[in-house]
């Protein structure tokens, strides 16, 4: 028997404080003789017996309690050899800390459940046995079951990608040499599949071990700004992405206040409305309730609050862009103006801000549509048609390029 506190044991002295205490309180009462109280001294004699025998068995269970709460804080072992022993084995223990072991599932990194079933094997093993230790690096390395605790305390995920097929192989050469009749490997690990690995058959018995799996997630796969500039009114189209079929709350937050809130499950779209007054760029907050995995549930998008631009339509642009343009009219997305003007030449319109110009219809009246470009102080001209498109070239500035027109 071995005790893990052993030095309170000392407290066994206490023990003796209610037979001190009897012995102390003990009365012995004078002794009167006299004819007439001989039937009563009998009696009483009689009745002292049975007393001192009760009294007897309260100290023998007081002293007893003394003894059993002093030896329950010393923390008795006893080690049988019968009955839940075992014949001298060899183990190797995997425990994989790689870096998904970091993963927090209710509360818990998976790592913390790994280690604490690892504590469970090591609490089984005898001085007989022969253990050995692998961890992410795959390399086994021989310890003792005191070295094997010290590395469990201070054991953290690591950023590398265990093999797991080859840390058993690895294993398992190590047991080669046939000391021990009776051989484990015990695997500890989340088994990802980015882990698991082929290669030669192993033929030794492992027990493996894998924590909880990895909580239901959802997150924000994407959110943009729709339309891209707003007027002041716009909307935020937010993807959310999950495994989880609990819906969740999507909220839009506008200098930390909540101006807008839809629900959505994994692989849906929602639209968040939202007002900004000022103009200029400002930036919009969505957030997701908190899950387990909490770093995709809330994303900043900026977005850029301005008038629209004040449009002029050509005719010369075509009977499909001027019935597009009024449609943009219709739902407030451009205004009627002359700061940029659509047309197949250049100020088209009497617009005096910027031009979009449209190649011609009829290929003949491309050099005059190039001949308006340079007369417009444009360094941009329109090239060849090949195959239904045309190439335009030119340059703003110090950059120079093309572009394919269709």
């Amino acid at each position: 028997m071995i005790f893990l506190q052993p030095l309170a044991l000392f407290g066994l002295a206490a023990a003796a404080i209610p037979a001190v205490l009897h012995l102390m309180a003990r009365r012995v009462p004078p002794t009167v003789p006299f004819p007439a109280v001989r039937y009563i001294a009998e009696t009483e004699r009689v009745y002292s017996r049975r007393l001192k025998l009760r009294n007897l068995l309260l100290l023998l269970l007081r002293m007893s309690v003394i003894a059993f709460l002093v030896l329950a804080a010393a923390r008795p072992v006893i080690r049988i050899g019968v009955g839940g022993s075992h014949p001298p084995t060899e183990v190797v223990l995997i425990v994989d800390n790689s870096l998904s072991s970091g993963a927090v599932v209710s509360g818990r990194k998976q790592l913390d459940h790994l280690v604490e079933q690892a504590r469970v094997v090591l609490s089984e093993l005898t001085p007989d046995d022969r253990l050995w230790l692998v961890l992410a690096d795959g390399v086994p390395a021989r310890v003792g079951v005191a070295e094997a605790e010290l590395l469990l305390d201070t054991l953290a995920p690591l950023q590398v990608r265990m093999d797991i097929g080859a840390a058993v192989r690895a294993a398992e050469r190590v047991m080669g040499t046939g000391e021990f009749a009776q051989t484990e490997i015990v695997l500890l690990s989340d088994l990802q599949r980015s882990a698991l690995s082929t290669g030669p058959r192993v033929t030794s018995r492992v027990l493996a071990f894998s924590p909880p799996g990895p909580p239901a997630n959802h997150g924000i796969d994407s959110a943009r700004a729709e339309p891209e500039v707003w007027s002041p009114d716009g909307s935020v189209v937010v993807s959310v992405s999950g495994s989880g079929s609990n819906p969740v709350a999507v909220r839009l937050l506008v200098r930390g206040v909540e101006t807008s809130r839809a629900v959505a499950t994994g692989g849906d779209h929602v639209v968040l409305s939202v007002a900004l007054a000022p103009p200029g760029w400002s930036v919009v907050e969505i957030q997701l309730d908190p899950d387990e995995l909490r770093i995709d549930d809330r994303v900043e998008l900026p977005v850029l609050v301005a008038d629209p631009a004040a449009v002029t339509v050509d005719r010369s642009a075509g009977e499909f862009v001027m019935q597009a343009t009024a449609v943009l009219l219709d739902g407030e997305r451009v205004r009627a103006g002359n700061e940029v003007t659509l047309g197949t030449e250049p100020g088209a319109g009497g617009g005096v801000g910027r031009s979009i110009v449209f190649p011609p219809a009829d290929p003949a009246l491309m050099g005059a549509t190039n001949r308006a470009l340079r007369a417009a102080g444009s360094t941009w001209q329109f090239g060849d048609e090949i195959a239904g498109e045309w190439i335009a070239s030119g340059s703003i500035g110090p950059a120079e390029g093309s572009v394919v027109l269709r």
